[in-house]
């Protein structure tokens, strides 16, 4: 999506990919400094799309959005 605001994310800045709202960088800052790895990942997803609380969001999340919002955390 060229010019989008997805795009346009600067290194070490996670973005919300639902709303494409800049969470600056401070989460990928925290997770890198905590030593957080991406092999609980699959467990998370998994989880998540079996969560009552999944069913009853106004945005449907697929196992794909999911990792997206991992990975911004990174």
């Amino acid at each position: 999506m060229p010019g989008s605001r997805r795009n346009s994310m600067r290194p070490g800045h996670a973005r919300h990919p639902a709303s494409g709202d800049d969470a600056g960088p401070s989460i990928a800052k925290r997770t890198a400094k905590a030593s957080v790895t991406r092999e609980p990942f699959p467990r998370i997803i998994e989880g998540a799309l079996k969560d009552h609380s999944h069913r009853t969001h106004p945005r449907d999340a697929s196992a794909e959005d999911h990792r997206e919002m991992l990975e911004a955390s990174m």
